[in-house]
């Protein structure tokens, strides 16, 4: 049975909304980080499998997901700059003219720390094996949940709000304000589960889409965190009642109904839930086909020759098989709105090539081929510049 049949989505969110109640959060809930290392765990070679066992000591790899949430002050004093390896957050407003300058990559990724700015790194300690395992273990946790951040679209792209976090909503049928990164991080991702188990959700995404599995594992960090923001900037922030881009102060930001923004709550649509909700199980579909696909590369040679094969006509340097064991694809540039937005057909679209050129391309996201539950279609004129790494 497919998690995203409209009419029973439709159904649980008007008995779910009246029980939503409030919560801290750092990223996705507890409960979506979870799901996200299920699907990862059930695509593992036997050889990865192994390696992650050990790892955590026979422990639950649903569980280690949540370890930089759980000890997010102790890692903050242990590893300095770690309270920002959860999200990028470019901002999903800028100026429009001609001599502004579009934010670059070291302005919301400051001494590389940024969500996508770990993974690399995380994925070589632990590809390595002279190196303790403790130090294995840890770099496993992290990547397990900062890919998973990776993908929440309110850890992308920012309002001058700190993600969302000072914009208030109103669910609907529900009487008390939540902000509008716990809306993204919490109360949607739960409507989104429709009251089903961790393993169920997990069980039905991996069923609905695992022949996308293979082409969503390519392509790197910031093109994942590329395809968040423009989610942000299209749906998160876009689809808001009212908002529109604009300045204030000179300052380019987010208005409502052309106005600077107020406390006030906003009441949200259910057409803006049932939009999010639809998109929210491809999103951790994505997390969890990309960490299993990293934690492969990292843990088994066959694993790692597979993702080489989708680059495979490449020329390769000594240094990039001895300095990184990602598959180094090219990597959008900024366009007008000063991030590419982008789905992995542009993944699939570079090659591992460098190129310049317009990608005319429909963003249209099928919320799964039982369901055909079409989400949003909209033609994006995108000038993508991809950068070969040295």
């Amino acid at each position: 049975m497919s998690v995203l049949r409209r009419g029973k989505v439709a159904a649980f969110v008007g008995v779910l909304f009246a029980g939503l109640s409030a919560a801290v959060a750092h990223g996705w809930s507890h409960e979506a980080h979870r799901v996200t290392g299920l699907i990862a765990q059930d695509l593992l070679t036997p050889r990865a499998r192994l390696v992650v066992k050990d790892l955590l000591d026979g422990g639950d790899i649903a569980d280690a997901t949540n370890y930089l949430d759980v000890y997010r002050e102790a890692l903050k004093r242990e590893l300095p700059g770690s309270e920002r390896w959860h999200y990028d957050n470019l901002p999903v407003c800028v100026s429009t003219k001609a001599d502004a300058p579009a934010p670059g990559y070291g302005e919301y990724c400051p001494d590389g720390h940024c969500a996508s700015a770990q993974v690399s790194p995380w994925l070589n300690v632990l590809a390595d094996t002279s190196n303790p395992k403790a130090q294995r273990q840890l770099a496993l946790r992290m990547l397990l949940h900062i890919v998973g951040d990776l993908h929440q679209p309110m850890h992308a792209a920012t309002d001058n709000d700190l993600g969302g976090s000072q914009k208030m909503m109103l669910m609907p049928s529900v009487t008390t304000p939540r902000n509008l990164h716990m809306v993204w991080d919490i109360d949607l991702p739960k409507i989104a589960m429709r009251g089903l188990t961790e393993q169920q959700v997990a069980k039905d995404l991996i069923a609905n889409h695992k022949p996308n599995f293979a082409k969503w594992m390519r392509g790197d960090a910031r093109l994942w965190i590329a395809q968040s923001y423009g989610i942000a900037k299209r749906l998160a922030y876009g689809k808001l009642p009212g908002f529109s881009c604009g300045e204030v102060d000179g300052k380019s930001t987010g208005l409502r109904d052309g106005k600077p923004w107020t406390e006030a709550p906003l009441p949200l649509p259910r057409e803006y839930v049932e939009g999010a909700v639809a998109v929210i199980p491809i999103l951790l579909a994505q997390a969890g086909a990309r960490i299993g696909g990293l934690l492969n590369v990292a843990l088994d040679a066959d694993g790692e020759k597979k993702r080489r094969g989708a680059c495979r006509n490449r020329p390769r340097k000594t240094s990039d098989t001895a300095n990184d064991v990602t598959t180094r694809c090219p990597v959008p540039s900024a366009d007008e709105s000063g991030c590419a937005q982008v789905m992995q057909s542009v993944a699939e679209s570079t090659n591992c090539r460098s190129w310049v050129r317009k990608v005319p391309f429909v963003f249209n996201v099928m919320a799964s081929s039982a369901s055909s539950l079409n989400l949003f279609r909209g033609r994006i004129a995108l000038e993508t510049l991809a950068k070969q790494h040295p």
